[in-house]
């Protein structure tokens, strides 16, 4: 029995850590340009370029789709946008503005490309 309540927490350790290797991509806050400066939502388009540079790539979003937020405010998610990318530490950092505005951040590890 004293075994089995060992081993459960650690099956459990090795459960999340499975499933984070595993994550294709995830939506973050904000990264770390090479040069240290904080990239995060809210930044504008200007903040971005300033503190990042150019990105290696920049898109227009195709999607045209609104969706409403549990506490009841329009959310970004969904939304036609422009995309730029850049490269970090983690991998390639896709940036989704709404507007003149970061909305999303979302990374896909180098192992995913």
């Amino acid at each position: 029995m004293r075994m089995m309540i060992r081993l459960i927490p650690t099956l459990l350790v090795g459960l999340v850590c499975c499933g984070v290797a595993l994550a294709g991509s995830w939506e973050t806050g904000g990264f770390r340009t090479a040069n240290g400066k904080l990239i995060q939502r809210g930044m504008t388009k200007t903040e971005v370029r300033r503190d990042a540079g150019t990105p290696l790539d920049g898109k227009k979003s195709a999607t045209a789709k609104s969706e409403k937020s549990s506490s009841g405010k329009a959310s970004s998610k969904g939304k036609r946008g422009d995309v730029w990318t850049y490269k970090g530490n983690d991998g390639h950092y896709a940036i989704t503005f709404h507007g003149d505005k970061v909305a999303k951040i979302e990374v896909t590890p180098f192992r995913d490309h």
